[in-house]
């Protein structure tokens, strides 16, 4: 709590963030330190081990760490980044499932649609499009190496992550 209030954030943005920031912990205790760990950084310590981003997530050993860049107002990135830490652990796996089947067209081998998601093949590539127009020139050379079937789990996991920020934000879902 201490670090969100040291990002002087609107009341609002603090508590979505505080929220969620306890949601993706789990259970906290002396021997249990949660299921995803949060570390709120400066902005020029942030940029030194990221870049210019307003937040970023990892997995550490097997532990998904979201860092958040306090220089930048604002819960949405914090939120999007949780997502993604959320994402990474095991035992996320029913629900990403469940949550695929809602949002995108499953399909057969041979590309027949098998059942309707929100977006189908074609948003996904405008998604690829947008995204890869973000990146910076060395993340969009790691992409580059990325097979198809690895970009387009990656922007699953974006549109995901933008879902789940939208939930918590009460924004409309179209948004990337």
């Amino acid at each position: 709590i201490a670090n969100i209030k040291a990002a002087n954030l609107s009341r609002e943005d603090a508590i979505k963030m505080a929220d969620a920031e306890r949601m993706a912990r789990g259970v906290v205790g002396k021997e249990t330190p949660g299921d995803v760990e949060f570390r709120y950084l400066k902005n020029d310590e942030f940029e030194k081990q990221f870049g210019p981003a307003k937040g970023a997530q990892v997995v550490e050993g097997d532990r998904p760490v979201v860092y958040v860049n306090t220089g930048f107002k604002g819960s949405r990135s914090m939120l999007h980044e949780t997502a993604h830490a959320l994402d990474a652990l095991d035992d996320f796996s029913p629900q990403r499932a469940e949550i695929n089947k809602l949002l995108f067209d499953q399909v057969s081998s041979d590309g027949k649609v098998i059942s309707k998601g929100l977006y189908d093949v074609e948003d996904l590539a405008k998604f690829a499009n947008q995204y890869e127009s973000k990146l910076s020139p060395g993340a969009l050379k790691e992409w580059g190496l990325l097979t198809p079937d690895q970009r387009a789990k990656a922007i699953m996991g974006e549109v995901r992550a933008e879902h789940f920020a939208n939930l918590i934000e009460g924004s409309p879902k179209a948004m990337l």
